[in-house]
């Protein structure tokens, strides 16, 4: 697992660096989905997204 952004399915001006490096980071977790999907690998990378986040049980509050 990777964890990616929304910056690599958008671009803002100034953050080329960050937009192209999150962009690849989700073409290589697709390709590497694929070709170790044969194997039963999954490959994921989820984009956090903005919101309120819910403490799990255990967690400090």
């Amino acid at each position: 697992m990777s964890i990616s952004s929304i910056g690599g399915e958008i671009a803002l001006p100034l953050s080329a660096w960050y937009h192209a490096s999150k962009h690849a980071l989700e073409g290589y977790s697709d390709s590497l989905g694929q070709e170790a999907a044969r194997s039963g690998v999954r490959a994921s990378s989820p984009r956090p997204r903005p919101g309120r986040a819910t403490p799990s049980a255990g967690s400090p509050r």
